[in-house]
This record gives structure tokens, sequence and C-alpha cells, in this order.
């Protein structure tokens, strides 16, 4: 029997639980140690580089500085086991007055997106190696996601993905920007860019009798929503659809494909 709270009141009080796991938001620098930790003990997995060599310690000291950098943007989340030790982290990078990650690392402009919809960036998600393959963990993280799309009316959600982890995103509902190619300029390696469009899936979730919508919810995103809640997601839901009526725009982010809109360079 899976066992769900939440409380989702300001950036200081998100905390809930799944099952045996335990998700709190970051609140002081001893927190932000634990979720470094885990961060950057499993990042050179992902890059595959040796976590001895002054490359590694050169990655680690520039990623460090950019959430540094964009810290009044950055919601981080730990999730811990029964036995309180942390097995899972994820951020969300809120837009604002400074330049998403992607954008700073790959030189993209998101623009063009932004003239369109509202956007957060995803990243710094690890889980440790005996819990990967617990799926209650994985759902505990992109729920924080979603949490914050929530409190910042944000329509749509943007991952800058290593190329051999596009796949699980892909499962999840993200689709690929057709001019997505890009190259992380710390880290040196190729990325995908990706999206996930929040306000489609949720109009797809209370319309699934809208044949209209090119919105399919994969089993993924269905519990994921069941998890979370209609009262929650059915008040998010009200207001992206006023903010949509209200748009300028003649085509609304519910139904908006934005896969082919073109990320300026900014090379």
């Amino acid at each position: 029997m899976i066992q769900l709270k939440n409380t989702l009141l300001t950036k200081s009080t998100i905390s809930y639980e799944l099952g045996s796991f335990r998700f709190k938001n970051v609140t002081d620098s001893k927190e932000v140690k634990l979720f470094n930790k885990l961060v950057y003990n499993t990042f050179h997995e992902a890059i595959g580089v040796d976590f001895k060599s002054e490359r590694y310690r050169d990655i680690i000291r520039k990623s460090k500085d950019l959430d540094e950098k964009l810290e009044d943007q950055m919601w981080r989340i730990i999730g811990y086991n029964k036995e309180n030790r942390v097995v899972g982290t994820m951020a969300v990078y809120t837009d604002g007055q400074k330049q998403l990650p992607a954008e700073i690392k790959g030189h993209v402009d998101f623009s063009n997106l932004r003239e369109r919809c509202k956007i957060v960036e995803v990243g710094r998600m690890a889980i440790c190696k005996e819990a990967r393959f617990i799926p209650l963990l994985s759902f505990g993280l992109n729920m924080f996601i979603l949490y914050v799309c929530m409190q910042t009316d944000s329509d749509v959600i943007i991952e800058s993905a290593f190329k051999d982890k596009y796949q699980m995103f892909e499962r999840i509902g993200f689709k690929k920007f057709k001019y997505g190619k890009s190259w992380d300029q710390i880290c040196d390696v190729p990325k995908i860019l990706c999206y996930y469009n929040f306000s489609a899936y949720l109009d797809a979730y209370f319309n699934p009798e809208n044949v209209s919508n090119e919105y399919i919810l994969s089993n993924y995103t269905n519990r994921i929503f069941r998890y979370m809640g209609e009262a929650d997601l059915l008040a998010i839901y009200d207001r992206l659809f006023f903010r949509n009526a209200v748009s300028k725009s003649c085509k609304k982010t519910f139904y908006e494909n934005f896969d082919e809109i073109l990320l300026n360079r900014n090379i």
C-alpha cells in the first residue's frame, strides 16, 4: 500500500513522503553539502571521466560556480530512505533575470520558446546505486519538478540530457527539440535538449476524450499524476487554462508542438 503525504506551501516548506521515502527541499548549507555529495559522487559516471583526474575536479568546480550564480533560481530536493540516508537528488531552475543552465553551458537561447510559454529547467539528478531500480524513488524526484511547476505556473520543462540518458526522459514523456543538439561546454560532451509540455499532459489527463490533443499519457505520467492528487493538479490546470485563454498567441500551450522551435545559437 503506497502512503503519500505532501505539503506544498512555499519554497521553504516543500516536503512529502512516497512509500518508505521522504522528500524534502534543501533549505540550509548543511543540506546543500549533502545534496552535492551525492550529485558529484555519481557525476563522473554520466560523463565518463575519472573522478580522480584534474579534468573532473575542474568540471566540479565550474558546476558549483554555475549553481552559485543561479542560486536564487535553483530549487533542490533530497530523497531520504527510511534510515534517513540521502539516496536521490534533483534540482529545478526557474526562469528569471539570468539565463538557464543549458543556455549558459550550451550557448543556446530559449527566447523563442519563452515567447510561447513559461519554462523551467531540470538537472542534478542523482540516485545512489542500490536504489536506482526502485520506481518510487524516481517518481518522488520527478514529482518535485511538477510541484515547482505548480508553484510557478510553468507550462514547459526543459532537460539538457546526456545522450545515453535521453531514452529515460523519453519514456517519461519528454520530446526532443528538432534543433536540440547541444554541446555542454563545462563537461565537454554532447547533450540532447528535450522538453516536457506539462500543460498539455494536464489537459490530456483531465480531457481524455479530446482526440485533437496529440499528447497521450503514458502509464508513468498517469501514475505520477494520481500520486499527486487531482485537487492540486486541477488548481494549476485551471490557472494555466485561464492564462492560455487570455494569451495573445493563437496557439495555446496545451496544444502546441514545440519540436521545431529554432533554438537560437549564441556562439
